[in-house]
């Protein structure tokens, strides 16, 4: 039950701010994910990435945990 009502809400939430043009949260958290295993495994900052695309990402991805949150509500 929760989980279809997390998918439901991040893919609503997903089309809104692509929408807009802000860019993808999925992509977005799945990206910020991978960036910090490789800084926490290989202590050195990805090479794929700069600092003003991890920090738009991380404020995308912000949105994940918040769809999370109300998802866990009744």
């Amino acid at each position: 039950k929760y989980v279809a009502k997390f998918n439901r809400e991040l893919e609503a939430r997903e089309l809104e701010l692509l929408r807009a043009g802000l860019g993808s949260v999925q992509a977005s958290y799945s990206n910020l994910v991978g960036w910090r295993h490789i800084f926490v495994h290989q202590g050195v900052p990805p090479a794929t990435a700069n600092y003003a695309e991890i920090k738009s990402s991380y404020e995308l991805s912000k949105h994940v945990l918040h769809t999370l949150s109300r998802a866990m509500v009744r």
